[in-house]
């Protein structure tokens, strides 16, 4: 997730009447705004949501979210259903500071677990120690009341077959290329990559170190 100058770009769908994918549009003239991104939605619009209520009970308990925001009510839906081929789609998504962002993914990602597999099924690789405590802490809010687990692994170096886990992108390295592999990844249904723009600014080594955990690692793992 990465933050934007409002006055410049916009998201819009990619082709008309389609809701798969946003793509980003840079603008030279005033903002122009979408339908789509403008249209409210609820926690209980099981059309695009459909969220179990012990999960909804942490978003409005816990989080304090009645409602969700633009960019969750158009990001969660997309995170949890799949395309006509039965296949979830890859998402960037990109909106102003303090417009829900971190609420999109975490929301979306813990809907796309399942309780019953104790296996790390999402992984979040963050650029910093303190965004990870942050998203921990969101995660740990909205599975208050499942039996879904959350692990910051940057904190603890510790796994124990959580069903989220939250990790640097050194962390994530040091597991994954150490002599005994550290994070059990192969029921891996979703992996997100928060503020990229900070992530791959300045030095390419995040860059490179991230192309070779996908081509050793990642892109190897089975489909969920």
């Amino acid at each position: 997730m990465v933050d934007s100058q409002p006055a410049k770009k916009e998201f819009v769908p990619a082709k008309k009447d389609e809701e798969e994918t946003i793509e980003l549009l840079q603008l030279k003239s005033k903002q122009r705004a979408s339908p789509f991104l403008h249209k409210q939605r609820t926690w209980e619009d099981e059309d695009h949501m459909a969220i179990p209520k012990d999960i909804l009970k942490g978003i409005v308990e816990e989080l304090g979210f009645l409602s969700p925001s633009i960019i969750q009510g158009v990001a969660i839906p997309m995170i949890t259903k799949q395309d006509e081929n039965k296949e979830f789609i890859n998402l960037i998504a990109q909106s102003k500071n303090g417009s829900g962002k971190t609420g999109a993914f975490t929301i979306g990602t813990v809907l796309r677990v399942d309780p019953k597999v104790p296996k790390t099924q999402v992984l979040v690789v963050c650029h910093i120690r303190e965004l990870s405590q942050q998203i921990a802490e969101v995660y740990e809010k909205i599975t208050k009341f499942t039996d879904i687990s959350v692990c910051n692994y940057t904190a603890t170096g510790k796994v124990n077959d959580a069903h989220i886990v939250i990790t640097t992108l050194g962390s994530f390295k040091n597991a994954m290329m150490g002599r005994k592999q550290a994070l059990d990844l192969s029921h891996l249904r979703c992996l997100v990559i928060d503020e990229v723009d900070f992530f791959f600014s300045g030095s390419q080594d995040n860059s490179r170190t991230l192309f070779d955990l996908n081509n050793k690692y990642l892109s190897k793992l089975p489909k969920f």
